[in-house]
């Protein structure tokens, strides 16, 4: 009886164990799951970011073109005119950039005999603005004087 008593106590020890080592094995499987779905979200959340950014890409690149569409129709329809204005609307900016080296000069020193420097320098500034309308003339074709009352005037 005694000997029945061990097996038995054995037994459900033996079984107590396998019990407990399922219990483990269960557990380090729930831990390998929420891994996997922990990696799985991260992998869909950076596809999701991916495409909507390049959903935005996309949409920000047919918003240029349909924009430069507009542009070439407006340009086609209107001609010399959309051309004229969109000369016009570049001239402060090639201005800008003209005057670009005058703003790290820190100082001006006008040397002259006639005490004229400064407004030749003034008049400088006025022959290189003009220099703006013969250069546009001459790569866009496009004559900005003949837009000005003075329709009849040279370009050359």
């Amino acid at each position: 009886m005694r000997l029945q008593i061990t097996d038995r106590d054995v037994e459900r020890e033996k079984k107590q164990l396998d019990g407990h080592s399922m219990a483990e094995l269960m557990q380090e499987k729930n831990r390998a799951e929420a891994v996997r779905i922990a990696a799985q979200a991260e992998a869909d959340r950076v596809r999701m970011i991916g495409e909507a950014t390049a959903s935005a890409t996309r949409a920000a690149g047919q918003a240029e073109a349909d924009v430069l569409d507009a542009k070439a129709q407006a340009y086609k329809q209107y001609g010399e005119a959309a051309l004229a204005q969109m000369v016009i609307d570049k001239m402060p900016a090639i201005a800008r950039e003209m005057a670009l080296p005058l703003t790290k000069t820190k100082e001006m020193v006008f040397v002259s005999n006639d005490g004229n420097a400064a407004s030749s320098f003034t008049g400088d500034i006025s022959k290189m603005m003009s220099q703006v309308m013969t250069l546009t003339t001459h790569l866009v074709s496009f004559c900005p004087r003949r837009i000005s009352h003075r329709r009849n005037q040279s370009c050359r």
